[in-house]
C-alpha cells in the first residue's frame, strides 16, 4: 500500500502531503531522522544528499546541499523546532538558520495499523504568495517524489529485522 494524496488549504497558504507505508511506525521514523538514511532518500528524482551537520534534538538541525541532476547545489538549512519521538518531527526550513524566507513545517507519523504508517508532511508558508512561489517551482510532484523514495529504504529496514 502506497497510498498518497496532497492538500492545499484555501483559508492559509499550507501544502500537505499524505503518504502511507507498509511499514511500522518506528521504521517510518527511524527512516526520517536516521542521517545515513536520510541521505539516500530525501530530494526529489534525481536529486542526491551532500550532508553537512546533523544534530537531532529541539535545537538542534540537519544543514545539507541538496544537488540537481544539472549541478545546481541547493543549500538547506533544518532547524528542528519540536521532536515527539515516533510522532512527530517539527523544524523550520531555510537556507541557512531562521532564514526570512523559509517555512515551518512538521512531520507527523500515525500507526494505521501494526505494520502500516501514515505520514504527513505539513508546510505552512509566510503567504499565498510564497505558497505559489514552491508550487510554481513543482513543490508537489517533487514532495511526493521525495516520499516514495523512503519505500525501498523501508523495504531493506524491514528485511534486515
Amino acid at each position: 500500500m502506497h497510498d498518497h494524496r496532497s492538500e492545499l488549504a484555501d483559508d492559509t497558504p499550507t501544502i500537505t502531503l499524505y503518504r502511507t507505508y507498509d511499514a511500522p511506525q518506528s521504521l517510518v521514523w527511524r527512516g526520517i531522522t536516521d542521517p545515513d538514511l536520510l541521505k539516500n532518500w530525501w530530494g526529489p528524482d534525481g536529486f542526491t544528499i551532500e550532508p553537512i551537520s546533523h544534530d537531532f534534538r529541539a535545537g538542534g538541525h540537519w544543514h545539507f546541499i541538496m544537488i540537481g541532476p544539472d549541478g545546481t547545489r541547493y543549500v538547506n538549512y533544518h532547524l528542528f523546532t519540536k521532536i515527539e519521538p515516533e510522532q512527530l518531527l517539527a523544524y523550520h526550513n531555510g537556507e541557512f538558520e531562521n532564514d526570512p524566507n523559509g517555512f515551518d513545517a512538521e512531520i507527523s507519523l500515525t500507526a494505521l495499523s501494526r505494520e502500516t504508517t501514515e505520514l504527513r508532511l505539513h508546510m505552512i508558508m509566510s503567504s499565498f504568495e510564497a505558497r505559489q512561489t514552491v508550487l510554481d517551482f513543482g513543490a508537489l510532484e517533487a514532495g511526493q517524489q521525495t516520499l516514495a523514495h523512503l519505500t525501498p529504504i523501508l523495504e531493506q529496514l524491514k528485511a534486515e529485522k
